[in-house]
């Protein structure tokens, strides 16, 4: 009869398991990635000292005193009224825990018998437990301005318009919220408007055709020199969509090249062939895609391709609550610390017509 090495006693009692030390695999949620607290958050991020609130301006309007004249016309002086409005961005707050009786870490320190870190498990599993609630703020949205604790995400920023006939700057106020976003209405103010198009295939002729309109419509070019800079940091677009539009993308990548040689994986993320548009490579989103319950299904189905800049986007943080570390005793236990993990931060988009949105139809 064959034997493994388990099934002889003597064997199993004299020998334990190879064991790997301190490592794991992590299974604990079906996300792929974390396109917010791994990349973004890092690169896009601002330190701000204080304030009770951010609070930007737009001028939303000019007095137009320019005009040609002649020799000894005479002038007719215009006084300016008011040309700006402010928004305003309030700060948001998250937080995450982990806690551990000080007689476990004891227990669990001596090398012979320690597996892995018992203190650096239960941190983990907090990191993970922000991981995800960052990546669901980033982009979603509160679900309306009565909602004084979540984050503003995309969803808020670069919306989807409630109808749609023509591709073009509809994407106005967020769902649930009337004032606007960050108090300025769209419907008073309609350059402070996403741009929106709509596509039904994933062709050159359809979304790459949008694409291309979109890129070209929300670029704007500052006033050299300005009296006033304005708040733009260049141009820095990024490209966020879900794995079925990627997966489309690589089809049309193959069809439009005839020398792919003899590589069969074309056009997966991370390769030499990612898709890409004028050089910047498409960003698979776990968040995007269907089936995952933390997401948004209805945003999911509508495969939403977003064009963001982050040259005007930021996450905004008060500075020294980055991921601001505590350590107390349980006010009932005097074995038991708690350890939290504290962020005190919002985004905030200072130009809304530089970002765009691409989507199928509801």
């Amino acid at each position: 009869m064959p034997l493994e090495a388990s099934d002889i006693a003597k064997l199993t009692a004299t020998t334990r398991a190879l064991q790997f030390k301190g490592r794991l695999t992590q299974l604990a949620t079906s996300y792929q990635n974390f396109t917010a607290m791994n990349r973004l958050m890092k690169l896009h991020k601002v330190g701000l000292k204080g304030g009770k609130e951010l609070e930007f301006y737009l001028m939303t309007s000019f007095t137009n005193t320019a005009e040609n004249s002649s020799l000894y016309d005479t002038d007719d002086v215009v006084v300016a009224g008011s040309s700006t409005t402010s928004a305003t961005v309030p700060w948001r707050w998250s937080k995450a825990h982990c806690a551990w009786d000080l007689r476990e870490p004891a227990l669990n320190s001596d090398s012979d018998v320690k597996l892995m870190d018992f203190a650096k498990l239960q941190e983990m599993e907090m990191n993970l437990s922000r991981a995800l609630l960052h990546e669901r703020n980033l982009w979603g949205k509160p679900a309306s301005s009565t909602d004084k604790v979540t984050p503003y995400g995309v969803d808020y920023w670069v919306t989807f318009p409630s109808s749609y006939s023509v591709d073009g700057f509809y994407g106005g106020n967020p769902s649930g919220f009337t004032a606007g976003c960050a108090g300025v209405d769209s419907d008073t103010y309609t350059r402070w408007r996403n741009w929106y198009g709509q596509f039904s295939a994933v062709s050159q002729d359809d979304l790459v055709e949008r694409m291309i309109q979109a890129e070209h419509a929300t670029r704007f070019e500052s006033l050299i020199p300005d009296a006033i800079p304005d708040l733009s940091k260049g141009d820095q677009l990024g490209i966020y969509t879900n794995w079925d539009i990627i997966s489309a993308l690589r089809y049309l990548y193959r069809d439009q090249n005839d020398d792919l040689g003899t590589d069969i994986a074309i056009g997966v993320p991370g390769s030499a062939s990612t898709p890409s548009f004028h050089g910047r490579p498409f960003e698979h989103v776990s968040f995007l895609d269907e089936g995952h319950s933390e997401g948004s299904s209805a945003m999911a189905a509508r495969d939403p391709v977003y064009m963001i800049n982050w040259g005007v986007f930021e996450f905004t943080f008060l500075s020294g609550w980055d991921g601001k570390r505590t350590t107390e005793q349980s006010p009932t236990s005097h074995n038991v610390v708690v350890v939290w993990s504290d962020d005190g931060y919002n985004t905030a988009c200072y130009d809304r017509r530089r970002q765009a949105l691409i989507a199928k139809s509801a």
